[in-house]
């Protein structure tokens, strides 16, 4: 499960769960092989948030958070709101703090 910050035209930005394969099921053998394995994931990837987020308004953009941040609008795994700032997380595959914001 990937979880993405989406920000909409029409309304706040909230996270929509992806789950999208990151990694192919057989080793890619050539550089094209695995640059079109790229773009179909990129393409598969944007097509189910555009998907998921249809009901919630018309989306501006979008990027990968490290963990699940609320709003949470199609809740579909069981992982908690981790991030508790999404607008400095967007984009990052880890958390930018040096420790735990829960801590």
């Amino acid at each position: 499960m990937t979880f993405y910050w989406v920000k909409f035209a029409n309304r706040s930005a909230g996270t929509i769960e992806v789950d999208v394969s990151w990694y192919p099921i057989t080793p890619m053998k050539t550089p094209e092989a695995r640059e079109r394995f790229r773009g179909d994931r990129e393409a598969a990837t944007e097509a189910e948030i555009r998907e998921r987020a249809e009901p919630f308004g018309t989306v501006q953009s979008y990027e990968r958070l490290p963990y699940p941040a609320d709003p949470r609008l199609d809740v579909r795994s069981e992982v908690p709101s981790f991030c508790w700032n999404p607008e400095t997380c967007a984009g990052r595959g880890s958390c930018p703090r040096p420790r735990s914001c829960c801590a």
